[in-house]
């Protein structure tokens, strides 16, 4: 198994024939991985291209991890919380091994009773009961401190393309990928709302689909349709300082089948591939009186279908 969360699915559910678990198995997917590739999976990935309901349930449930995502992202982790848990953890260890050491010096130990052997026992007076509920909300806190400080380090972090000829290649690889990539979501109203579409860009919209990389693990990737041929627009939250932000694309050094250029607009990263030929990248591309550069920014929510045509409107 490459994966031990796999394994946990196997043993929950040894045979999925039915429905119900084909959406239980849905739910307990890992958000935003390649767990599709698990033969695990093969069963699921088939019911999917068959039954219209479970591929809904499948864009909702993963609305729904995006949408904690994002709220997870914008908890501020208090200044000092790890410093403080580990030295909580730390002096329990202590007090753990003072307590070992006192029992093998020869303090006498109380044997166990059983409970059944027990006389019974008056209800707890409001003060111990007070005391009680103290210790359960102060050990609730900190199991939940614990957790959020886990999820902020285990969280996926996303760091800037380091030049422009390492961008180059990798949206290079991005290109060969889409052109080949099936399973384009054609509902543009699902689209991650964090991932806007730039103003700079013209092109009739035919769907989208996530596209997570090493400079962001939830990326996505937008297919363009122009009256040449078809793009791409890449959109990845991650800066890159050798390009300055709300300016024109700058086209970037490529020699394969693809032409690359790239722009940010604040934390956003836009990469517009294309074919390597004459006026293939320039179908997408707005005129600069229309993309409105003087702004810092121009990022839009992405229009629905019905409303996106070879002109955007600025």
């Amino acid at each position: 198994m490459s994966s031990p969360s796999f394994f946990r699915l196997r043993l929950w559910f040894p045979l999925m024939t039915s429905p119900a678990d084909l959406r239980k198995l849905l739910d307990a997917c890992r958000p935003e991985h390649a767990d599709w590739n698990e033969p695990e999976l093969s069963e699921l990935a088939d019911a999917l291209a068959r039954d219209e309901s479970l591929a809904e349930q499948q864009l909702a449930s993963q609305a729904f991890d995006r949408a904690v995502q994002a709220r997870i992202d914008d908890v501020p982790v208090p200044p000092g919380l790890a410093e403080r848990l580990l030295a909580q953890l730390a002096a329990a260890a202590e007090s753990q091994v003072d307590s070992n050491e006192g029992t093998n010096s020869g303090t006498p130990v109380v044997p166990r009773v059983m409970k059944s052997e027990l006389p019974p026992q008056p209800s707890l007076m409001p003060a111990a009961r007070s005391k009680r509920t103290t210790w359960t909300i102060g050990l609730t806190l900190l199991v939940t401190a614990i957790a959020a400080l886990l999820v902020v380090i285990l969280r996926p972090t996303t760091h800037a393309p380091e030049s422009a000829d390492a961008l180059a290649q990798v949206a290079t690889q991005w290109g060969d990928t889409l052109a080949d990539s099936a399973g384009w979501h054609a509902d543009l109203g699902t689209a991650p709302q964090r991932y806007g579409f730039s103003r700079q860009v013209r092109a009739k919209v035919t769907g989208w689909l996530s596209l997570p990389s090493s400079y962001d693990r939830q990326g996505v990737a937008y297919a363009l349709r122009g009256p040449l041929s078809d793009g791409w627009l890449v959109v990845q939250r991650s800066g890159a300082s050798f390009l300055t932000a709300g300016d024109r694309p700058q086209p970037l050094p490529t020699t394969g089948p693809w032409a690359v250029h790239a722009w940010r607009e604040g934390e956003l990263l836009f990469v517009l591939v294309a074919r390597n030929r004459p006026q293939h990248s320039d179908q997408f591309l707005a005129p600069r009186e229309l993309a409105g550069v003087s702004k810092p920014t121009h990022v839009r929510p992405l229009p629905q279908p019905k409303s996106v045509d070879d002109g955007c409107a600025a």
